[in-house]
């Protein structure tokens, strides 16, 4: 009898790696060279096996099948989309494929994004920046543009546990309930000029939703709203046309907890501050003596969970359904809002080694 409580299957290992940050000005720049993906697994256990896959949104051609070693799903797994099985060896190439063909980052590119204000469980979407331009009397911009798939790396991956004897060693129909799936332990990502500390995963099952920041040891916050000096000039960003009250505003950024009103802008100081035009921190900067500043304005927060909170000791990613399935849909980007998003990271690197482990 197989014992329950042992750690069965190592799932599967796989890497992304080289990806650089090349150009930009301010939270908001391009990323570029997103390559090498690769996904290894092996089984520790005995009765039960995996089966490892992905959800598409088109019929691949006979093709596309025999190239990436793509089988047709036979189990009649629900939902949108077609189902296909593979090896537990994927190559880079296979992911590039897959990226291309749902529309996500086919050319390699990744664009530092936001997902707004998040807690646990919420729907989770990408937003693009909020526009840089200070033409204009508006004082409010929000950040409300759903961001295209190509600005982001994303994957809907399916783990099927199915149950197989001696006597059929090929018949994978018996799908196995129960079996959670964890992060493994050895899984991290590693990068240069402290680029993980803006990087982030977000995880969407049909139950569930959490976004994580890999380089956290505990969970926390950050504001998704603010002032903001996107063109680098050393003040905080501000109306360029006088409104009819005839005043200079600082701009606000992305969402808040309450409604701002006039209250939430203060008096020009009239002094001059000489500006540090060299500062590469988007969040730092000063107010223009003419511009009244943003004041008591309190920024709504987006949630992040640490690595941790998804291994063995803690709480799974998904769990096996009657069908032995566990679907889970990964999105990784940088997220614009958070202090380590800024040009000192520009021409960094970073890669991720991305490890799970199932136990019942």
């Amino acid at each position: 009898m197989q014992n329950k409580n042992k750690l069965a299957l190592m799932a599967t290992s796989f890497i992304i790696s080289a990806l650089a940050v090349t150009a930009g000005t301010f939270a908001w720049f391009e990323v570029l060279d997103l390559t090498g993906a690769t996904v290894s697994g092996s089984l520790r256990g005995e009765g039960d096996t995996l089966q490892m896959g992905f959800r598409v949104s088109e019929i691949l051609t006979e093709e596309e099948r025999h190239r990436y070693n793509f089988t047709p799903d036979t189990h009649n797994i629900p939902g949108d989309g077609y189902v296909y099985w593979t090896d537990t060896e994927i190559e880079p190439e296979t992911f590039d494929f897959l990226y291309a063909r749902e529309g996500y980052s086919a050319d390699h590119t990744v664009l530092p994004l936001t997902s707004g204000s998040f807690q646990e469980g919420d729907d989770l979407a990408l937003y693009e920046h909020a526009f840089s331009s200070g033409g204009g009397s508006e004082r409010l911009r929000p950040i409300a543009i759903i961001a295209s798939r190509s600005s982001y790396v994303g994957f809907s991956l399916l783990f099927r546990m199915a149950h197989v004897t001696q006597e059929n060693p090929d018949d994978y129909s018996q799908g196995v309930a129960g079996y959670h799936i964890y992060f493994d332990y050895g899984m991290r990502f590693i990068g240069s000029k402290n680029v993980t500390q803006a990087l982030r995963m977000g995880i969407i099952t049909d139950e569930y939703s959490d976004i994580v920041a890999p380089a956290s040891k505990h969970a926390g916050t950050i504001a998704v709203g603010g002032r903001m000096d996107f063109d680098g000039n050393g003040y905080y960003d501000l109306t360029t046309n006088k409104n009819p009250a005839g005043k200079y505003y600082e701009i606000a950024y992305g969402e808040f907890e309450n409604e701002l009103a006039e209250d939430n802008w203060g008096t020009p100081s009239g002094v001059y501050v000489d500006p540090n035009k060299e500062n590469d921190f988007f969040y730092d900067a000063q107010s223009f003596m003419w511009s009244s500043p943003l004041i008591n304005a309190v920024p709504k927060t987006a949630r992040y969970n640490p690595i941790s909170k998804y291994n063995p000791l803690g709480i799974p990613l998904a769990t096996t359904n009657d069908l032995g399935v566990a679907e889970i849909n990964f999105n990784i980007w940088l997220e614009g809002w958070d202090h380590a998003c800024t040009n000192q990271i520009v021409a960094a690197s970073f890669g991720a080694d991305l490890k799970f482990v199932a136990q019942q």
